[in-house]
């Protein structure tokens, strides 16, 4: 039996717990912010994710999906389909399943040469990160006219740099309303202000009675605000997410493995998409220390090798992400609308690929074809050939 020890108990830790659980390993996670043994932390954010990630399995764990709607120069509805995580389903199910739940960090390995260890703590905010920085409210739906107001990107009214579009997305508590922006390298402590006076702004024009609305909420203890500060573009040193793991070193999973998209954010229905690959390696690398009746030496080499092609796949596709990441950071407003109304226009898949995706070459297959409908010379794209040595040390995590 594989004695599994996580460590960080946010979205990614927990489902990790949870199949790992399911296949009958031992488990153990840790997290210095659990209150009570045997109950997850909180987790104060919201999160969405596009279905066409999420594997059947895990759909259980996610409300009604629906199709939001983007605005650039147009409206028109998303390709595909998009829902908000329900984090008491998925919470319920980790705390009811056989893994431990403990405060503190993951101990020593003394005695336990054989353990695994899977580090979950998220993302590092050293040199080459990116920002991804949102502010937002719930609030009742009887506030808003249109019934049919989810919104994936709207970048409709013009912002001031570094520019910001507004999302909009039901929850089990409201309508939630964020000022977004997308991809950053100024530091968030510098935008909370501005972006909250920016959507304040916003649901001033579209909903003029929010105010006396949330003073109410307010005074009921029912007010909530949300700010959202991702890390986006780096991982933990050591966390090359093909590599094998030898003995009593770490695995990496979630932010901390890289797996928040530098150019959208998104993060969970990664998580939910590949840990099975991550415990079937595990299994993998278990089973080969333990020994079986294959020749070691040319079963490692096999898988190796396989391993190797996946990790150069996806590190092209983490490369040219990045590259996205820093086009969105120095783009203006009026450059990021004109270039997302061209984004939305490709095929659904072309989409998803460069969405959810973790091929490189798929990625830089969308990315050619996106120079269709903008042309080389996009203001978009400029940066690359005005300054490609920069670009070039981006891609490389700078």
């Amino acid at each position: 039996m594989v004695v599994l020890h996580i460590a960080g108990l946010g979205p990614a830790g927990a489902i990790v717990a949870l199949r790992a659980a399911e296949r009958g390993w031992d488990v153990t996670a840790w997290d210095p912010r659990v209150r009570i043994e045997g109950r997850l932390p909180r987790w104060p954010a919201t999160y969405g994710a596009l279905m066409a990630e999420v594997p059947e399995w895990g759909q259980r764990f996610f409300s009604p999906a629906y199709v939001p709607r983007t605005v650039t120069h147009r409206e028109r509805p998303l390709a595909y389909s998009y829902a908000m995580l329900n984090k008491d389903s998925l919470r319920r199910e980790v705390e009811v399943s056989t893994a431990k739940i403990r405060r503190g960090t993951v101990p020593s390995a003394t005695g336990s040469p054989h353990r695994v260890v899977i580090d979950c703590t998220g993302a590092p905010t050293d040199t080459g990160v990116f920002w991804q920085v949102a502010v937002g409210y719930v609030l009742p739906r009887h506030l808003f006219s249109d019934a049919n107001l989810a919104t994936f990107m709207d970048w409709q009214q013009p912002t001031p740099s570094p520019p910001s579009f507004l999302y909009i997305q039901p929850t089990d508590e409201g309508i939630l309303c964020e000022e977004t922006v997308l991809a950053t390298r100024t530091s968030p402590r510098q935008l909370i202000d501005e972006l909250t006076q920016r959507l304040e702004a916003r649901l001033d024009a579209e909903a003029p009675e929010w105010r006396k609305v949330l003073r109410e909420q307010f005074q009921r203890g029912e007010f909530h605000r949300e700010v959202v500060v991702i890390p986006m573009g780096t991982r933990k040193a050591g966390a090359s997410p093909m590599d094998a793991c030898p003995p009593g070193q770490r695995y990496y999973f979630g932010a901390a493995a890289g797996l928040i998209n530098p150019a959208t954010g998104y993060s969970v229905g990664a998580a939910l998409n590949q840990v099975d690959q991550l415990l079937d390696r595990i299994a993998e690398d278990h089973a080969s220390q333990e020994g079986t009746h294959q020749p070691r030496k040319a079963r490692l080499s096999r898988r190796n090798a396989h391993r190797v092609a996946r990790r150069a796949n996806a590190e092209l596709a983490r490369a040219l992400r990045r590259i996205g990441a820093e086009l969105i950071s120095q783009a203006s407003h009026t450059t990021l609308r004109d270039f997302f109304d061209a984004f939305f226009q490709l095929g659904a898949q072309r989409q998803l690929t460069y969405l959810t995706g973790h091929d490189g070459l798929a990625v830089a297959a969308t990315m050619w074809a996106l120079r269709g409908f903008t042309g080389f010379n996009h203001p978009f794209l400029q940066p690359i050939w005005k300054r490609p040595g920069h670009m070039i040390r981006v891609a490389a995590g700078k």
